[in-house]
C-alpha cells in the first residue's frame, strides 16, 4: 500500500498533514479539539435547524396537507421512493465514471461505497466521507492524493451544474427555452471550461496545486460530460420527487419551481461542512419565502423528499454493507498495526 502511496507522489502519512488538503477526509478520531468542537457545534445547529424543519412541517396550518400525505395512493408513493433509490444509483455512478478515464474503480465497489456513504450522510461528522474515503483506499487501494483529487473533481463539476440552473431557476420560474438556455447552457459551458482548465493545468505547476488534484480527472472529456449528463438527469429525477411530494400534499407547484428547489436542496445536501439535515430543508423553506410561496407547505415537501431518500437511503447502505464489509476493512488496518 505504501509503495502505491509513493506511485502516486505521496504517502499515506500525508492524510494527517497538519494543514493538508486531505484534513477533511480524517476521521474524526484524528481531529484536533478545535475541529471537534466546531463540528460538534455544526452538529448541534443542524439538529436545531432540522427540529425547526419539522415544527414548521407539523403546523397546525399543514393539517389539511398532513392529511393527504397520509391517504397518499401507494403508487405515488412506490414512485417518490423509486426515484429515490434510481437517484442513489445515479450518484454512484456519477462517482465512477469521473474516475475511470484515470483510476479504474470497480463499479460495484464505487455504487457500494456511494450507497455506504449516502446512508451515513444523516449523521454528523461527515461520516458518509470517511467512509467513502476508508473503502477506496482500503479496499480498491487508492492513494489519498487520488480519492483527494477525485471528490474535489466532483465538487467542482457540481458547481458548475449547480449554479447556472439555480440562476436560471430565479430568473425564469419555468422551463421555457430561455431556462434551457441559462440553465443546461450554462452547464455546457461550466464542463466544457473545466476540461479547458483541467488540460491547461498538466503544465502548469500552480494551477494544479490549487485544484488539488481535480486537474487529473477534469482533463478527461469522457467522463467529464458523462458527468454533466448523469447530473442532469438526476436533478431532473429530484425535481419530480419536490413535485410529486407537492402535488401529493395538496401543493400546485410548477416544474420550474419544483426544479428550483432540488437545486437548493441538492446544494446543501452536498455543500454542507456539517451534514445534510436540518441545512437542505430549511434553505428549500427560506427560498419558498423569498419567492412567495408557503414555508411551511414547502418545509413539509422538503422534510418528505428526506424522510424517503433516508429510507432508501438506509436499505441500500445495509445491503451495501453486507457486500463491502468497512469493519473487515478497519480491523484489517488495526491487525496491520498490532503486526
Amino acid at each position: 500500500m505504501r509503495a502505491m502511496d509513493q506511485e502516486h507522489g505521496g504517502t499515506s502519512e500525508g492524510l494527517h498533514a497538519p494543514g493538508a488538503a486531505l484534513g477533511s477526509l480524517e476521521t474524526p478520531r484524528r481531529w484536533s479539539p478545535a475541529r471537534v468542537a466546531l463540528q460538534s457545534a455544526g452538529a448541534l445547529l443542524a439538529f436545531g435547524l432540522l427540529v425547526w424543519a419539522l415544527t414548521l412541517a407539523l403546523s397546525e396550518k399543514n393539517q389539511a396537507s398532513l392529511d393527504q400525505l397520509r391517504q397518499a395512493d401507494a403508487w405515488r408513493v412506490a414512485q417518490v421512493i423509486g426515484l429515490s433509490a434510481v437517484s442513489v444509483g445515479l450518484s454512484g455512478l456519477l462517482f465512477w465514471v469521473v474516475a475511470r478515464p484515470e483510476r479504474r474503480v470497480p463499479l460495484a465497489s464505487a455504487s457500494a461505497a456511494n450507497a455506504i456513504a449516502m446512508g451515513l450522510g444523516l449523521v454528523p461528522f461527515k461520516m458518509g466521507m470517511v467512509a467513502r474515503v476508508l473503502i477506496h483506499h482500503r479496499r480498491d487501494g487508492m492513494a489519498f492524493k487520488d480519492i483527494v483529487g477525485w471528490v474535489a473533481a466532483i465538487a467542482a463539476l457540481s458547481v458548475v451544474t449547480l449554479v447556472p440552473l439555480a440562476l436560471a431557476g430565479v430568473w425564469r420560474r419555468d422551463l421555457d427555452a430561455l431556462w434551457l438556455i441559462v440553465g443546461v447552457g450554462g452547464v455546457c459551458l461550466g464542463h466544457g471550461i473545466g476540461i479547458v482548465v483541467g488540460r491547461a493545468a498538466a503544465s502548469r505547476p500552480v494551477l494544479a496545486r490549487v485544484s488539488l488534484g481535480s486537474w487529473r480527472f477534469v482533463r478527461h472529456g469522457s467522463g467529464v460530460w458523462s458527468h454533466g449528463v448523469m447530473r442532469l438527469v438526476d436533478l431532473a429525477l429530484l425535481g419530480v420527487r419536490f413535485w410529486l411530494v407537492a402535488s401529493m400534499s395538496g401543493l400546485a407547484l410548477s416544474m420550474g419551481d419544483a426544479m428550483l428547489f432540488g437545486v437548493v436542496y441538492i446544494t446543501l445536501v452536498v455543500g454542507s461542512p456539517f451534514g445534510r439535515i436540518g441545512f437542505a430543508e430549511m434553505a428549500v423553506a427560506g427560498v419558498a419565502t423569498a419567492l412567495g410561496h408557503d414555508a411551511e407547505h414547502l418545509a413539509l415537501v422538503a422534510v418528505t423528499v428526506t424522510a424517503a431518500e433516508a429510507i432508501t437511503s438506509i436499505c441500500l447502505a445495509a445491503v451495501s454493507f453486507v457486500y463491502i464489509r468497512p469493519d473487515r476493512l478497519m480491523a484489517r488496518r488495526s491487525t496491520s498495526r498490532v503486526a
